[in-house]
């Protein structure tokens, strides 16, 4: 499968998860979805899971950079920081978001 495939098959795989809105590294109005990761991963990843609030699921191509902490990313109008390192492939960024 050619990457274009992928973008175009991740991109509908987002709207159909459960949709929100993100604005990060400098833009807004990015598509992604809500991933919830277990607090037994989010432990074992940073060592800190009272702090975890969600995780969010966007399309590599329509972030200008990688976020990094503890840089902040706007969910529907809800402000995050982000939590340790972002996990990320050529077509997928996973965020790790803690409360503010």
């Amino acid at each position: 499968m050619d990457r274009e495939r992928l973008k175009t098959t991740f991109r509908r795989l987002l709207r159909s998860g459960l949709p929100v809105t993100v604005a990060a590294c400098g833009r807004s109005g990015i598509a992604g979805t809500l991933a919830a990761q277990k607090l037994e991963t989010v432990f074992s990843r940073y060592g800190v899971a009272d702090s975890y609030a969600l995780s969010v699921l966007v399309c590599r191509d329509d972030l200008p950079a990688l976020p990094k902490a503890p840089e902040t990313v706007t969910v529907d109008g809800v402000e995050y920081r982000v939590l340790g390192t972002v996990q990320h492939d050529t077509i997928s960024v996973l965020i790790d978001l803690q409360r503010k």
